[in-house]
């Protein structure tokens, strides 16, 4: 079965800017590090891994959906 994705848009301690949440991760670290890597290149934006959730700078979450669909993951938006 796959993992269930939460993808949303977050605005609350960032002055203002728009900041899309990847979470609902269970795999290991070495794993999301890759895939955070992966879906900042891929979106053309910065972003960083906190723990199990990854951040992404802007609004990309039709984007950041499609990539993760296409490597197995279930994602709600």
């Amino acid at each position: 079965m796959a993992e269930t994705i939460h993808v949303f848009l977050e605005t609350k301690g960032r002055c203002g800017k728009i900041v899309t949440i990847v979470k609902g991760f269970t795999r290991s670290k070495d794993f999301l590090e890759t895939l955070a890597s992966a879906l900042k290149k891929s979106c053309g934006v910065g972003g960083t891994l906190k723990g199990s959730t990854i951040e992404l700078q802007g609004d990309v979450r039709q984007l950041s959906k499609s990539i993760l669909e296409k490597q197995g993951f279930l994602v709600k938006l």
